[in-house]
């Protein structure tokens, strides 16, 4: 992983373009970019090839998206 300063922003990128950047606890998140918090850590996060199958009891990313259009369509 790369981390690089910008304007006071500490931005996380992986060092291969094929990877992503997760979260070490559930390993659901994915991004090329992450912007890191002021309390938050490198150590948090963790590179993976960008196809690495999501844990089973998560939902997909496509999941995710139908999930919240559906929460705001009822508003």
């Amino acid at each position: 992983m790369v981390l690089t300063e910008k304007n006071g922003l500490r931005i996380l990128m992986p060092e291969n373009k094929n990877n992503v950047i997760t979260d070490i606890d559930t390993e659901t998140m994915r991004a090329q970019r992450l912007y890191l918090g002021k309390n938050d850590s490198v150590e948090n996060y963790r590179e993976i090839d960008k196809d690495t199958p999501l844990p089973d009891d998560e939902l997909s990313a496509e999941e995710q998206i139908e999930k919240i259009s559906e929460v705001f369509a009822d508003e």
